[in-house]
């Protein structure tokens, strides 16, 4: 996903959320269930230099000396019951 595509769906999602939420008048917060999910698409480059007058080795990358990902999709789900008005259970 490029830099203005996400952009644009973080800003059409902002959009939809304000709208439903004067549209909702807070009815949400009395529901028993409420489910939901999500998505995070981190874009991570992580690198660490070692300056010095003796030493100066070249900058270490981490992705490309472990290994890992330099961008990786997460998925999360979860539920919300509400047992009484006070108390709730997430999971």
């Amino acid at each position: 996903m490029t830099k203005p595509q996400t952009s644009l769906l973080v800003a059409s999602l902002l959009i939809l959320n304000l709208a439903t939420a004067q549209a909702a008048d807070y009815e949400r917060f009395n529901d028993k269930w409420r489910f939901y999910a999500g998505g995070f698409y981190p874009d991570v480059s992580s690198k660490i230099d070692i300056n010095g007058e003796i030493v100066d080795p070249p900058p270490i990358d981490f992705e490309d000396t472990l290994g890992l990902e330099e961008s990786e999709t997460t998925a999360f789900l979860g539920v919300q019951w509400h047992i009484s008005n006070r108390n709730s259970l997430e999971f």
